[in-house]
């Protein structure tokens, strides 16, 4: 797919150049692995995959696509039908995957739903929680930018304690809540400490696959609905979560409407006039790769270096039992020292909700 010179269509290409280029080396330097490719989105393609072998047992296996043409969804359904037709053709068997449902189908399906009752009440719900805002805050930042506008971003890492770990479940299994609602929880503990402003607006991810077929979709579908942080009422950590709970459970009942569209200016509404938010939270689906025979994979993230939010914190799944917090931030906004202090708290406030402990005053 490439976008046609007027920025307005995207078009199909016929047929695909060289998919796999594969070379071989004595090994990659950390500069050579980490570079990005710059795409040209008027030849195309959106997508960069690369097999290099650095040892005799050893490949590296590089996947890079742009952000208009996948998502989270997109790259875990890539990985899950790669470790699968692995498996089969090792053990040779024919790989019968299911077909692709076309981009195309998902954007007609999603375009005809927008007139429906069920949308329309949606759209009613969305504008009478944040129509009404007369100023969104900006979040506190080490910097300012001025009339600069810069997208480099760092990411700073976390492993969750197993312990923690643990208990997360243990308390989801309890209370019969979600991991996310218990995370974003401890996620709104931490952003009332730390910035203690009014009307925060935080977006989060949903996966924009609402149709039957469509979990199958490869392309950018991801749908970011606004949350509104509000000050804790309760002081028990029980209460705290199933609050949360019916807040999550509330707002996300109208996640299938396309949110971008409250932004349009054809809806006359003053979400047209400003950014709501520049804060997101979102918790990665669990890569899976457990199916590739004799092959030992490790898979990695590679370094970040642009941050499309001014702050993000983002969960995911370390094998069977761990978990990882991933901040990734605007280095003109933000200092390492501030970031270091924010997963500091966010550690501590999970731990002490997923105790079970009395929340302060």
């Amino acid at each position: 797919m490439v976008i046609a010179a007027d920025g307005k269509q995207q078009i199909v290409l016929s047929e695909i150049a060289e998919l796999l280029p594969t070379s071989a080396s004595h090994g990659v330097s950390s500069s050579e692995s980490d570079q990005c490719p710059l795409f040209d989105f008027a030849k195309g393609p959106l997508y960069q995959f690369n097999l290099r072998m650095v040892g005799p047992n050893e490949h590296l296996f590089t996947v890079n696509t742009h952000y208009l043409i996948s998502d989270g969804w997109s790259l875990e359904l890539l990985f899950r039908e790669l470790w699968a037709t692995y498996h089969l053709l090792s053990n040779r068997h024919d790989p019968k995957l299911q077909p692709a449902v076309p981009f195309r189908e998902y954007l007609s399906k999603t375009e005809a739903a927008i007139g429906n009752s069920s949308m329309q009440e949606h759209e009613s719900f969305w504008l009478s929680r944040f129509n009404t805002l007369t100023e969104i805050p900006s979040l506190p930042t080490d910097f300012t930018l001025g009339d600069r506008v810069t997208w480099a971003g760092v990411r700073h890492s976390n492993r969750i304690p197993d312990h923690v770990r643990n208990s997360l479940r243990q308390m989801c299994a309890e209370q019969k809540v979600t991991e996310f609602t218990v995370l974003f929880a401890a996620f709104e503990l931490v952003v009332n400490e730390q910035f203690g402003t009014n009307q925060v607006v935080v977006g989060v991810p949903t996966s924009g696959r609402d149709f039957d077929g469509s979990e199958l979709v490869v392309g950018h579908c991801v749908n970011v609905i606004p949350v509104m942080i509000e000050r804790p009422k309760y002081q028990t950590a029980t209460d705290h979560i199933q609050c949360m709970d019916a807040r999550l459970k509330e707002t996300l009942a109208h996640r299938t409407y396309p949110f971008a569209r409250l932004l349009s200016p054809e809806l006359d509404t003053q979400l047209a006039t400003q950014r709501l938010f520049n804060m997101t939270f979102n918790k990665d689906k669990t890569v899976q790769n457990s199916n590739c025979s004799s092959l030992l994979l490790s898979i990695e993230k590679r370094p970040l270096t642009f941050c499309r939010y001014d702050l993000t914190f983002n969960l995911s799944e370390l094998g069977a039992t761990g978990m990882m917090l991933d901040i990734e931030y605007k280095s003109a906004l933000f200092a390492y020292e501030t970031i270091k202090k924010l997963a500091a708290k966010y550690l501590r406030h999970l731990e002490t909700l997923t105790s079970g402990n009395f929340l302060k005053g």
